[in-house]
């Protein structure tokens, strides 16, 4: 989900070469923080993701590049 809307924005903004910050909600009381930086189009970010979710009380900060 992130990383799909991440891709849309990049379509829209092709010429820019920005980092943007997702803040995903945290996981039970989000005890534990997370930094990812992460490229929309790479397959290997995408596993991350799927495996991101399988975490509990972390909060993730996923910075797009």
């Amino acid at each position: 989900p992130v990383i799909k809307q991440a891709q849309q924005f990049r379509r829209g903004h092709a010429r820019r070469r920005a980092v943007i910050k997702v803040q995903r909600a945290p996981r039970g009381d989000g005890k534990r923080v997370l930094a990812t930086f992460e490229d929309p189009n790479c397959g290997y970010c995408k596993r991350l993701e799927k495996s991101l979710q399988q975490l509990d009380n972390v909060t993730v900060y996923t910075y797009l590049i």
